[in-house]
């Protein structure tokens, strides 16, 4: 486009030098400028993209066979990893996640990752400590709980899992009752009906759809 945009500069600067008249000497000026500047800036562009596509993307190696302790405040995970310097670490920490990374040891880069951890940390007090053959990520609890795992998992509460089939069931129906058109509506009240007309003692009654 650069390319472009001076040759219409030339021709331009080849009317202008033709022209005898002051408006139209005035007017071929104007536009000279203008597309002078738009092509400085077309250049500026082109070469900052092309000097984006020069520079190759940092791979790493993923570093996923940990060790881990933990005590009151800190849970500390240990790397194995020799030739760590501390001005080669990148780290980023949140209140969930953190990630660390580790360029140029001994020609290669290095990362350990986690999305989500399995509690809440205070970002601002964690820190990564180098030793001579290896690394200390060291998070800091929010809150002084112990934690099960490194990664999140979803706990289902005791009420949760304890739940029967046909109730779970049933809060379905009246979730998809409650959702639904007129036809789910009729569909789900007349399943309703047939239940309750089998419906045999023993056997926790559930609590029916809503009405509309």
């Amino acid at each position: 486009m650069a390319a472009d945009l001076r040759a219409d500069v030339a021709e331009l600067k080849i009317l202008h030098s033709q022209a005898r008249r002051p408006y139209v000497q005035v007017f071929f000026a104007t536009q000279i400028q203008n597309l002078e500047k738009l092509v400085a800036n077309v250049e500026a562009r082109e070469a900052a993209s092309a000097k984006e596509a020069t520079i190759p993307e940092i791979q790493y190696t993923n570093l996923s066979n940990l060790t881990w302790e933990q005590d009151n405040e800190r849970v500390k995970i240990q790397i194995s990893l020799e030739g760590v310097e501390e001005d080669k670490v990148e780290s980023k920490f949140t209140e969930w996640s953190f990630d660390v990374k580790f360029h140029d040891v001994e020609g290669k880069n290095y990362r350990c990752t986690i999305q989500k951890v399995h509690k809440e940390m205070d970002p601002d007090a964690c820190r990564v400590v180098v030793k001579p053959k290896r690394v200390i990520i060291s998070l800091r609890k929010l809150e002084e709980e112990d934690w099960k795992d490194l990664h999140f998992k979803e706990d289902k509460s005791e009420e949760e899992s304890k739940r029967e089939p046909m109730e779970r069931l049933l809060e379905m129906m009246r979730n998809m009752y409650d959702d639904g058109d007129d036809e789910m509506k009729k569909t789900i009240s007349d399943a309703w009906t047939t239940y309750r007309s089998t419906y045999k003692p023993g056997f926790k009654k559930p609590i029916p759809p809503k009405r509309r």
